[in-house]
């Protein structure tokens, strides 16, 4: 059963540059929270074959993620049966392994990161070139001198330690001991 795959065929913690010395790396859910993990992401480059225990969260590429052609699903319930039927099918371990090659190619080689990145900021560009961002005047504040004498905004709460000298800011945070009232500043 699956908790003997775990006891028996896998590692405590091994350094990702040594990923490469095996034949499956398991991607499991991360570990705050039991959910991203971006860990995924590196696991193909290694050449090996990619199991993912089923889980909830998503990453912008796994709509392209095709079980049984770039990865295999698994969980306690199917883990042993699936290491079985690949150790049994040395055909199998190459399609798995040419398919997550290709897929980390094609979604995660750096031209296509950047590429997809340069979308992303080029959409947000047009949309702020637009129009400005709606703020309102009544609840914005700032604690920025310049537009404060602008009167564009009031200014907060907490522009008080803004205003203050070095000296006093140093004494504020407690680099400085604070002046004994009555004392000079």
């Amino acid at each position: 059963d699956a908790r003997d795959v775990l006891r028996e065929r896998t590692k405590p913690h091994v350094a990702q540059h040594d990923f490469s010395r095996y034949r499956y790396l398991l991607h499991m859910p991360g570990s705050a929270t039991g959910s991203y993990s971006r860990n995924l992401q590196y696991l193909w480059s290694h050449g090996a074959i990619v199991l993912i225990w089923k889980h909830t969260a998503r990453e912008w590429y796994y709509t392209h993620l095709r079980d049984g052609v770039h990865y295999v699903s698994v969980d306690e319930t199917n883990l042993y049966s699936v290491l079985q039927k690949l150790d049994a099918s040395p055909s199998l371990q190459l399609k798995l392994r040419r398919g997550g090659r290709q897929f980390a190619f094609k979604h995660l080689s750096g031209r296509t990161l950047v590429d997809r990145w340069q979308s992303i900021m080029g959409v947000l560009q047009d949309r702020q070139a637009r129009r400005r961002p709606p703020i309102q005047n009544e609840t914005a504040c700032t604690c920025d001198a310049a537009l404060l004498q602008s009167s564009a905004f009031r200014s907060c709460e907490k522009c008080e330690i803004t205003l203050k000298s070095k000296r006093r800011i140093s004494q504020f945070v407690g680099v400085l001991p604070k002046s004994k009232p009555g004392a000079p500043a």
